[in-house]
């Protein structure tokens, strides 16, 4: 059985996360589909309870990605980068929703970098350590 409420919001969640990589605004995206950037806000969070796959295609479109990749339910899984198909495996992500995830785990490992540089700096100077590179 499907879970209704659950689909929204994932797919509501994928749309989100491809229009904030793209710097696109909620007033900008409903100038360019048509829409209010209310509805477009109850999408993006899963309480349009009608959304219809014509808007979904027409944020596809716009974006240059496919209805596949917007409907994933999956969590996180490994990347490919092209679209070999020699290499194809339905449980990586690939075109621009791939580039999408390794962009968010890229930051997400240069942040985790910049925490780590932070707390020896910090251990260093109350004497913890005798340099930064101890660790």
């Amino acid at each position: 059985m499907i879970d209704i409420d659950a689909l929204l919001h994932k797919v509501g969640s994928n749309l989100r996360n491809m229009r904030t990589y793209h710097e696109t605004s909620l007033v900008k995206l409903g100038e360019k589909l048509g829409y209010s950037h209310a509805t477009l806000s109850k999408i993006e969070s899963g309480k349009h309870k009608s959304v219809s796959l014509v808007t979904i295609a027409e944020f596809c479109n716009l974006y240059g990605i496919s209805l596949e990749e917007v409907l994933s339910l999956n969590g996180p899984h490994p990347i490919i980068f092209a679209n070999d198909s020699n290499n194809y495996n339905d449980n990586l992500i690939g075109g621009k929703a791939g580039v999408l995830c390794a962009d968010g785990y890229l930051r997400a490992l240069e942040l985790a970098y910049e925490e780590i540089n932070l707390l020896k700096e910090i251990l260093a100077s109350k004497g913890f350590l005798k340099s930064e590179n101890d660790l």
